[in-house]
Protein backbone atom coordinates (compact mmCIF):
# COMPACT_ATOMS: atom_id res chain seq x y z
CA UNK A 1 0.00 0.00 0.00
CA UNK A 2 2.72 2.95 1.25
CA UNK A 3 4.67 1.46 -2.17
CA UNK A 4 1.75 2.43 -4.32
CA UNK A 5 0.91 5.71 -2.42
CA UNK A 6 5.03 6.56 -3.33
CA UNK A 7 3.44 6.09 -7.20
CA UNK A 8 0.83 8.92 -6.94
CA UNK A 9 0.87 12.19 -7.62
CA UNK A 10 0.92 14.49 -4.42
CA UNK A 11 -3.01 15.49 -5.25
CA UNK A 12 -3.75 11.85 -6.04
CA UNK A 13 -2.42 10.80 -2.39
CA UNK A 14 -4.76 13.57 -0.81
CA UNK A 15 -7.77 11.78 -3.04
CA UNK A 16 -6.82 8.34 -1.91
CA UNK A 17 -6.28 9.40 2.24
CA UNK A 18 -9.32 11.50 1.66
CA UNK A 19 -11.43 8.66 0.65
CA UNK A 20 -9.87 6.26 2.94
CA UNK A 21 -10.79 8.48 6.02
CA UNK A 22 -6.91 9.40 6.08
CA UNK A 23 -6.73 12.91 5.15
CA UNK A 24 -3.19 14.66 6.10
CA UNK A 25 -4.36 17.66 8.59
CA UNK A 26 -3.07 21.19 8.11
CA UNK A 27 -0.83 22.14 10.73
CA UNK A 28 -2.26 23.96 13.52
CA UNK A 29 -1.71 27.70 13.44
CA UNK A 30 1.29 29.01 15.21
CA UNK A 31 0.47 29.87 18.75
CA UNK A 32 0.99 34.24 19.73
CA UNK A 33 4.25 32.70 22.02
CA UNK A 34 5.63 30.84 19.52
CA UNK A 35 5.78 33.90 16.79
CA UNK A 36 6.79 35.81 20.05
CA UNK A 37 10.04 33.29 20.43
CA UNK A 38 10.99 33.14 16.53
CA UNK A 39 10.74 37.25 15.85
CA UNK A 40 13.00 37.70 19.01
CA UNK A 41 15.35 34.72 17.67
CA UNK A 42 15.09 36.52 14.08
CA UNK A 43 16.03 39.57 15.35
CA UNK A 44 18.89 38.79 17.43
CA UNK A 45 20.63 36.60 14.94
CA UNK A 46 19.96 39.71 12.35
CA UNK A 47 21.53 42.07 14.52
CA UNK A 48 24.34 39.93 15.15
CA UNK A 49 24.95 39.34 11.63
CA UNK A 50 24.47 42.57 10.86
CA UNK A 51 27.53 43.95 12.87
CA UNK A 52 29.63 40.82 12.56
CA UNK A 53 29.41 41.37 8.46
CA UNK A 54 29.32 45.13 8.99
CA UNK A 55 32.94 44.98 10.84
CA UNK A 56 34.33 43.15 8.11
CA UNK A 57 33.25 45.50 5.38
CA UNK A 58 34.45 48.12 7.51
CA UNK A 59 37.55 46.55 8.20
CA UNK A 60 38.80 46.07 3.99
CA UNK A 61 37.81 49.54 3.55
CA UNK A 62 40.03 50.82 6.58
CA UNK A 63 42.58 48.56 5.87
CA UNK A 64 43.28 48.30 1.84
CA UNK A 65 46.46 45.87 2.48
CA UNK A 66 43.88 43.43 3.10
CA UNK A 67 41.67 43.61 0.05
CA UNK A 68 44.21 40.78 -1.66
CA UNK A 69 42.48 39.34 -4.96
CA UNK A 70 41.27 36.20 -2.93
CA UNK A 71 39.90 38.40 -0.03
CA UNK A 72 37.85 39.64 -2.82
CA UNK A 73 35.67 36.79 -2.20
CA UNK A 74 35.27 36.86 1.22
CA UNK A 75 34.31 40.30 0.52
CA UNK A 76 31.64 39.28 -1.48
CA UNK A 77 30.43 36.79 1.25
CA UNK A 78 30.08 39.60 3.63
CA UNK A 79 27.59 41.60 1.37
CA UNK A 80 25.22 38.57 0.68
CA UNK A 81 25.42 37.90 4.71
CA UNK A 82 24.62 41.26 5.13
CA UNK A 83 21.36 40.72 2.64
CA UNK A 84 20.54 37.68 4.18
CA UNK A 85 20.07 39.49 7.11
CA UNK A 86 19.15 43.08 6.08
CA UNK A 87 17.45 42.93 2.58
CA UNK A 88 15.47 39.78 3.13
CA UNK A 89 15.84 39.12 6.94
CA UNK A 90 14.59 40.30 10.53
CA UNK A 91 13.18 43.88 9.32
CA UNK A 92 10.96 41.48 8.00
CA UNK A 93 10.73 38.45 9.32
CA UNK A 94 11.47 39.05 12.30
CA UNK A 95 9.14 41.87 12.81
CA UNK A 96 6.46 39.93 11.31
CA UNK A 97 6.94 37.40 13.52
CA UNK A 98 6.25 39.46 16.69
CA UNK A 99 2.97 40.91 15.17
CA UNK A 100 1.73 37.29 14.65
CA UNK A 101 1.45 38.12 10.90
CA UNK A 102 3.21 39.12 7.48
CA UNK A 103 2.73 42.87 7.68
CA UNK A 104 4.37 43.85 4.15
CA UNK A 105 0.99 42.38 1.42
CA UNK A 106 1.72 40.40 -1.15
CA UNK A 107 4.42 42.51 -3.02
CA UNK A 108 6.31 42.65 -0.11
CA UNK A 109 5.93 38.52 0.40
CA UNK A 110 7.43 37.97 -3.27
CA UNK A 111 10.53 40.55 -2.64
CA UNK A 112 11.08 39.20 0.77
CA UNK A 113 11.33 35.63 -1.15
CA UNK A 114 13.47 36.60 -4.15
CA UNK A 115 15.64 38.55 -2.33
CA UNK A 116 16.10 35.51 0.12
CA UNK A 117 16.45 33.08 -2.75
CA UNK A 118 19.20 35.93 -4.44
CA UNK A 119 21.19 36.09 -1.11
CA UNK A 120 21.37 32.57 -0.07
CA UNK A 121 22.57 31.25 -3.38
CA UNK A 122 24.56 33.77 -3.88
CA UNK A 123 25.90 32.89 -0.22
CA UNK A 124 26.21 29.53 -0.92
CA UNK A 125 28.00 29.76 -4.56
CA UNK A 126 30.35 32.16 -2.92
CA UNK A 127 31.33 29.55 -0.20
CA UNK A 128 32.19 27.05 -3.11
CA UNK A 129 34.28 29.38 -5.08
CA UNK A 130 35.93 30.22 -1.69
CA UNK A 131 36.62 26.51 -1.81
CA UNK A 132 37.84 26.50 -4.76
CA UNK A 133 40.05 29.22 -4.41
CA UNK A 134 41.90 27.31 -1.50
CA UNK A 135 42.80 24.60 -3.65
CA UNK A 136 44.29 26.55 -6.49
CA UNK A 137 46.18 28.80 -4.39
CA UNK A 138 47.55 25.80 -2.26
CA UNK A 139 47.78 22.61 -5.17
CA UNK A 140 48.07 24.96 -8.16
CA UNK A 141 51.15 26.51 -7.60
CA UNK A 142 51.82 27.07 -11.47
CA UNK A 143 48.30 29.33 -11.98
CA UNK A 144 49.51 32.05 -9.11
CA UNK A 145 50.50 34.76 -11.31
CA UNK A 146 46.89 34.19 -13.54
CA UNK A 147 44.74 34.73 -10.45
CA UNK A 148 44.17 37.93 -10.16
CA UNK A 149 41.99 41.10 -10.02
CA UNK A 150 40.45 40.72 -12.76
CA UNK A 151 39.66 37.02 -12.77
CA UNK A 152 38.30 37.37 -8.74
CA UNK A 153 36.17 39.94 -10.25
CA UNK A 154 35.00 37.92 -13.08
CA UNK A 155 34.10 34.82 -10.21
CA UNK A 156 32.01 37.52 -8.38
CA UNK A 157 30.11 38.83 -11.47
CA UNK A 158 29.49 34.79 -12.16
CA UNK A 159 28.29 34.37 -8.75
CA UNK A 160 25.59 37.27 -8.98
CA UNK A 161 24.43 36.07 -12.25
CA UNK A 162 23.80 32.21 -11.38
CA UNK A 163 22.06 33.85 -8.68
CA UNK A 164 19.74 35.75 -9.97
CA UNK A 165 19.25 33.63 -12.87
CA UNK A 166 17.51 30.75 -10.51
CA UNK A 167 15.93 33.37 -8.02
CA UNK A 168 14.23 34.92 -11.10
CA UNK A 169 12.67 31.84 -12.16
CA UNK A 170 9.59 31.66 -9.60
CA UNK A 171 8.57 35.56 -10.80
CA UNK A 172 8.64 34.16 -14.25
CA UNK A 173 6.66 31.03 -13.75
CA UNK A 174 8.70 28.27 -13.31
CA UNK A 175 7.99 27.18 -9.52
CA UNK A 176 6.56 30.84 -7.83
CA UNK A 177 7.36 32.42 -4.32
CA UNK A 178 4.83 32.45 -1.46
CA UNK A 179 4.14 31.98 2.40
CA UNK A 180 5.31 29.63 4.26
CA UNK A 181 3.29 27.93 7.54
CA UNK A 182 3.95 30.47 9.66
CA UNK A 183 2.67 33.13 7.83
CA UNK A 184 4.93 35.79 9.07
CA UNK A 185 7.98 34.87 6.23
CA UNK A 186 8.27 33.89 2.50
CA UNK A 187 10.24 31.56 0.62
CA UNK A 188 9.99 29.11 -2.57
CA UNK A 189 6.13 27.66 -2.58
CA UNK A 190 6.87 24.23 -1.48
CA UNK A 191 3.02 24.15 -0.66
CA UNK A 192 1.74 24.02 -4.63
CA UNK A 193 3.98 21.24 -5.14
CA UNK A 194 3.29 20.75 -8.96
CA UNK A 195 5.03 19.74 -11.70
CA UNK A 196 6.68 22.96 -12.35
CA UNK A 197 7.46 23.27 -8.31
CA UNK A 198 9.04 19.50 -8.62
CA UNK A 199 11.65 19.98 -11.51
CA UNK A 200 12.54 23.60 -10.33
CA UNK A 201 13.30 22.46 -6.79
CA UNK A 202 14.93 18.94 -7.98
CA UNK A 203 17.41 20.98 -10.32
CA UNK A 204 17.92 23.73 -7.55
CA UNK A 205 18.85 21.40 -4.98
CA UNK A 206 21.30 19.02 -7.47
CA UNK A 207 23.26 22.64 -8.56
CA UNK A 208 22.89 24.82 -6.08
CA UNK A 209 22.98 22.28 -2.96
CA UNK A 210 24.73 18.96 -3.57
CA UNK A 211 27.25 19.67 -6.07
CA UNK A 212 28.69 23.00 -4.53
CA UNK A 213 28.62 20.59 -0.83
CA UNK A 214 30.31 17.84 -2.98
CA UNK A 215 32.80 19.89 -4.56
CA UNK A 216 33.66 21.77 -1.21
CA UNK A 217 34.03 19.03 0.57
CA UNK A 218 36.85 17.97 -2.27
CA UNK A 219 38.71 20.84 -2.42
CA UNK A 220 39.45 20.94 1.35
CA UNK A 221 40.29 17.45 1.50
CA UNK A 222 42.63 18.04 -1.52
CA UNK A 223 44.29 21.14 0.02
CA UNK A 224 44.72 19.42 3.60
CA UNK A 225 45.91 15.94 1.66
CA UNK A 226 48.49 18.37 -0.61
CA UNK A 227 50.17 20.57 2.41
CA UNK A 228 50.33 16.80 4.74
CA UNK A 229 52.47 15.45 1.47
CA UNK A 230 54.53 18.90 1.18
CA UNK A 231 55.33 18.89 4.85
CA UNK A 232 56.12 15.18 4.81
CA UNK A 233 58.73 16.00 2.43
CA UNK A 234 60.33 19.21 3.76
CA UNK A 235 58.56 21.42 0.94
CA UNK A 236 58.49 24.40 1.92
CA UNK A 237 54.80 25.78 0.96
CA UNK A 238 54.14 29.52 0.39
CA UNK A 239 50.61 29.96 0.00
CA UNK A 240 48.62 32.95 1.68
CA UNK A 241 48.83 32.77 5.54
CA UNK A 242 45.74 30.83 6.32
CA UNK A 243 47.77 27.46 4.53
CA UNK A 244 48.77 24.66 7.12
CA UNK A 245 47.53 21.32 6.73
CA UNK A 246 46.23 22.08 10.52
CA UNK A 247 43.70 24.92 8.95
CA UNK A 248 43.17 23.89 6.19
CA UNK A 249 41.51 20.62 7.98
CA UNK A 250 39.71 22.66 10.59
CA UNK A 251 38.44 24.98 8.25
CA UNK A 252 36.96 23.03 5.66
CA UNK A 253 35.27 20.57 8.43
CA UNK A 254 33.65 23.68 9.90
CA UNK A 255 32.51 25.35 7.04
CA UNK A 256 31.08 21.69 5.80
CA UNK A 257 29.28 21.27 9.16
CA UNK A 258 28.28 24.76 9.19
CA UNK A 259 26.83 24.42 5.38
CA UNK A 260 25.10 21.69 6.57
CA UNK A 261 23.48 22.92 9.48
CA UNK A 262 21.88 25.97 8.08
CA UNK A 263 20.82 24.69 4.55
CA UNK A 264 19.93 20.96 4.67
CA UNK A 265 16.28 21.94 6.54
CA UNK A 266 15.54 23.95 3.43
CA UNK A 267 16.61 20.81 0.94
CA UNK A 268 14.89 18.10 3.33
CA UNK A 269 11.54 20.08 3.46
CA UNK A 270 11.56 21.23 -0.08
CA UNK A 271 12.88 17.51 -1.02
CA UNK A 272 10.37 15.87 0.69
CA UNK A 273 7.21 17.98 -0.97
CA UNK A 274 8.31 16.65 -4.39
CA UNK A 275 7.64 12.75 -3.19
CA UNK A 276 5.22 13.50 -0.41
CA UNK A 277 1.89 16.06 0.00
CA UNK A 278 2.53 19.17 1.72
CA UNK A 279 0.85 18.28 5.10
CA UNK A 280 2.49 15.36 5.77
CA UNK A 281 5.78 17.64 6.67
CA UNK A 282 5.95 17.96 10.43
CA UNK A 283 4.92 21.53 11.59
CA UNK A 284 8.58 21.74 13.49
CA UNK A 285 10.27 21.34 10.52
CA UNK A 286 8.41 23.34 8.72
CA UNK A 287 9.39 26.62 11.26
CA UNK A 288 13.09 25.25 10.87
CA UNK A 289 14.51 26.19 7.83
CA UNK A 290 14.10 30.20 7.65
CA UNK A 291 15.43 29.67 11.38
CA UNK A 292 18.53 27.67 10.99
CA UNK A 293 19.90 29.85 7.73
CA UNK A 294 19.19 33.27 9.52
CA UNK A 295 22.48 31.99 11.36
CA UNK A 296 24.74 31.54 8.65
CA UNK A 297 25.58 35.09 8.25
CA UNK A 298 26.52 35.07 11.91
CA UNK A 299 28.62 32.18 11.95
CA UNK A 300 30.74 32.73 8.78
CA UNK A 301 32.55 35.88 9.79
CA UNK A 302 33.03 33.93 13.04
CA UNK A 303 34.84 31.14 11.29
CA UNK A 304 37.40 33.30 9.11
CA UNK A 305 38.04 35.15 12.37
CA UNK A 306 39.35 32.37 14.19
CA UNK A 307 40.93 30.58 11.15
CA UNK A 308 42.86 33.30 9.27
CA UNK A 309 45.18 35.19 11.47
CA UNK A 310 45.29 38.74 9.52
CA UNK A 311 41.81 39.42 9.07
CA UNK A 312 41.82 38.36 12.85
CA UNK A 313 44.30 41.29 13.87
CA UNK A 314 42.16 43.66 11.03
CA UNK A 315 38.65 42.95 12.56
CA UNK A 316 40.89 43.96 16.21
CA UNK A 317 42.08 46.52 14.91
CA UNK A 318 38.69 47.66 13.77
CA UNK A 319 37.06 47.21 16.83
CA UNK A 320 39.42 49.12 19.29
CA UNK A 321 40.84 51.83 16.35
CA UNK A 322 39.78 54.39 18.97
CA UNK A 323 41.43 53.40 21.54
CA UNK A 324 45.14 52.05 19.95
CA UNK A 325 47.12 52.40 16.89
CA UNK A 326 46.89 49.23 14.14
CA UNK A 327 49.46 47.36 13.86
CA UNK A 328 51.99 48.63 11.15
CA UNK A 329 51.74 45.73 9.20
CA UNK A 330 47.89 46.49 8.27
CA UNK A 331 49.13 50.13 7.46
CA UNK A 332 51.26 49.29 4.25
CA UNK A 333 49.76 49.60 1.26
CA UNK A 334 49.61 47.07 -1.30
CA UNK A 335 52.60 46.95 -4.24
CA UNK A 336 51.78 49.52 -6.83
CA UNK A 337 52.62 46.24 -9.33
CA UNK A 338 50.11 44.68 -7.66
CA UNK A 339 47.93 46.78 -7.45
CA UNK A 340 47.60 47.84 -11.32
CA UNK A 341 49.05 44.35 -12.96
CA UNK A 342 46.50 42.73 -11.41
CA UNK A 343 43.07 44.77 -12.53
Amino acid sequence: MTEDLDMLSPEQQLALLNASGHQPKPWEPVSPQQHTYIGIYLIIVGVLGTFDNALVVAMFIKFRVLLTPSNLLLLNLCLTDLGICVLGGFPFSGVSSLAGRWLYGDFGCQYYAFMGFLMGIANLTTLLIIALDRYLVTCRQDLRGKLTYRRYYQMIAFIWLWSLFWAVCPLLGWASYGYEPSVTTCTINWQQNDSSYKWYIMTLTVVVYLVPLILMCSCYYQAARFLHQARDSGDSIYAYDWASERNVTRMGIVLVFTYLACWSAYAIVCVWTVFRHPFTVPLALTLMPPLLAKASPVLNPIIYFYSHPRLKKGMIATLTCCFREPPPELLELPETKSMTEQK
